[in-house]
């Protein structure tokens, strides 16, 4: 089923908007965002994931989430995108995420990755080096294998030396809303590896305007199918549950963001099967959502969590020692947390790790040990990993 523009968008049972726009992600070839006009006044466009999209007819698309969490989307700004022109105007409406790729296609595995989704500089936001303003984001630069982002591309104009510098961003210190702050300066950012970049992702925009569509049309059709499947875990039937679950995981990351949304659900057994599925994917944007199961109120959920965390090994642990700082007086990510780190290092020599699961055994330890043992765990894997890339 096909994203058609000025498509009612349905929320909570009333319609709360229209499609205005619909963004690709050209480097992996699927449909990532819609842009919607709120109904509400003042009127406002909203740049909506993929994810949220329960089901799609010809006449609506429905969105699964409240109309509070739906205000809470950001706003769409045209700019942050690039417009898909062709020749007949027949992809008027439809944008690109500004990515690009490496000629060569390869990148050096040092490099940091980041998802898109995760990545907080967008289009347009200047980048400080140490001594001053040195341009704007222009692009980002993906990588083939995964379609994270490793560079930003800024581009330069009227000055003396390459138009255009990649920026790894293992180079960025912090940004905020407008910048990007380096911890480089401009000299050195000028010394920086050129690496040249492919802009043409098709061989000619007809080809893309049929990728495009073909694109969108699978994209969507994947909505559906996860729309039926995530329907089927609240089956009374246990079969019928295993064989959504087993297609759900089959489909993989694509499924994460409806199965978070199961976490809140009041009945324990569908709570039980979203942890489930999640544990079975077996993959990092797991993480967030089977930390979450692992507070939940149900022991076999907690279980299933502390299972799943387990098997992503390291990552999860990372995540745990954060959460940890943060919420050291919960007694279920207490004990969840202890499993997990057990888990990962078994008979590892891993001293400050140890010290952590000997503060977690501890009733007494809430106020300030379990913290500050997690703070030090965290710094030292840290350390372990810059040596390691070093």
């Amino acid at each position: 089923m096909e994203i058609n523009l000025n498509t009612a968008v349905e929320c909570e049972g009333r319609v709360c908007g229209a499609v205005t726009n619909i963004i690709i992600n050209p480097v992996t070839q699927t449909l990532a965002y819609i842009a919607i006009m709120d109904e509400k006044e003042p009127r406002r466009e909203l740049l909506v994931t993929i994810g949220m999209i329960g089901s799609i007819t010809p006449e609506q698309v429905h969105l699964q989430c409240t109309g509070d969490e739906l205000n809470r989307f950001p706003r769409f700004t045209e700019q942050d995108f690039v417009k898909m022109e062709v020749p007949d105007g027949s992809l008027a409406g439809c944008l690109m995420l500004p990515y690009v790729l490496p000629e060569n296609l390869m990148i050096p595995i040092q490099h940091k990755r980041i998802p898109g989704d995760k990545l907080a500089v967008h289009r347009g936001a200047r980048v400080q080096a140490i001594d001053g303003e040195a341009g704007r984001v222009d692009e980002f630069l993906a990588d083939a294998a995964n379609g994270q982002i490793t560079h930003l591309v800024m581009r330069q104009e009227h000055v003396i030396g390459p138009e255009e510098v990649s920026i790894p961003l293992d180079t960025i210190e912090h940004e905020d809303e407008q910048n990007v702050y380096l911890t480089l300066d401009k000299e050195g950012m000028m010394n920086l590896p050129h690496i040249p970049i492919r802009r043409s992702f098709m061989p000619d925009w007809y080809w893309a305007h049929a990728l495009v569509i073909k694109s969108v049309t699978s994209s969507a059709h994947q909505i559906e199918n996860i729309a039926k499947l995530i329907a089927e875990l609240a089956s009374r039937s246990g079969q019928r549950r295993i064989q959504a679950r087993q297609k759900l995981v089959s489909l993989g990351r694509s499924t994460i963001p409806s199965l978070n949304g199961l976490l809140e659900n009041r009945r324990h057994q569908v709570r039980w099967e979203a942890a489930k599925s999640m544990a079975q994917i077996n993959d990092t944007d797991c993480i967030p959502g089977l930390l979450k199961a692992l507070e939940d109120e149900r022991f076999e959920i907690r279980w299933v969590a502390a299972e799943g965390l387990s098997a992503l090994g390291m990552p999860a642990v990372k995540h745990l020692l954060k959460l940890l700082q943060a919420k050291p007086d919960s007694l279920w990510l207490r004990e969840g947390a202890h499993h997990v780190i057990r888990s990962v290092i078994g008979d590892e020599p891993w001293p400050e790790l140890k010290s952590v699961l000997l503060e977690l055994e501890k009733l007494d330890s809430v106020a300030a040990s379990v913290p500050c043992a997690a703070k030090l765990a965290l710094a030292s894997l840290r350390t372990y990993a810059d040596h390691e890339n070093g």
